[in-house]
């Protein structure tokens, strides 16, 4: 995934705040929006490493940020936390990068392989792979076909973003 990754947690995160059981102050949708966004990127944090560190060695899929058992293990106690404590914004928040680092390696999975299964099996899993025809190698992925799904993400992350800001407008000028 190229340019669909900040769409699709922020249409995650519209969604699921659109579609909870508490009420969400307009503080809290924007800082679960914020949430949201960080945590749609996060795993490509690696790339720092990537580039600065292993000179492009391995592809980036392969490093641990691109593990779920290690982002389940890492939002594992606050979870717990929030729970017992009964501090429904910080479990709101922890659902919230949990589902955005979720759908990013979800998303990664359509054109890359990502290790699912791991530590019980050690094999990638990814829904096609791209053909490397191409010496610029990003041309091989934005000519493929499953660059229309981001363009689709992105088409309705806008659609949502013009539907939500009209809507406000119209509230706040009193047209309708």
């Amino acid at each position: 995934m190229f340019i669909a990754h900040l769409p699709a947690g922020y249409l995650i995160t519209q969604l699921f705040i659109k579609r909870q059981l508490l009420p969400c102050t307009e503080q809290h949708r924007i800082w679960l929006v914020g949430v949201g966004l960080f945590a749609s990127v996060l795993p490509d944090l690696d790339l720092l490493y990537f580039y600065w560190f292993d000179q492009r060695q391995h592809n980036h899929h392969s490093y641990w940020t691109h593990t779920p058992v290690f982002w389940l293990a890492i939002f594992l106690l606050p979870c717990i936390v929030a729970w017992i404590t009964k501090q429904k914004l910080l479990l709101t928040t922890v659902v919230v990068l949990l589902m955005n680092v979720m759908l990013h390696l979800l998303l990664d999975s359509v054109s890359a392989k990502i290790l699912w299964l791991y530590p019980v099996v050690k094999q990638s899993f990814g829904l096609v792979e791209v053909p490397a025809r191409f010496a610029w190698w990003p041309l091989n992925f934005l000519l493929h076909w499953s660059f229309m799904l981001e363009v689709l993400i992105v088409g309705a992350a806008i659609y949502q973003v013009k539907k939500q800001y009209l809507f406000k407008n119209q509230l706040v000028t009193g047209y309708s």
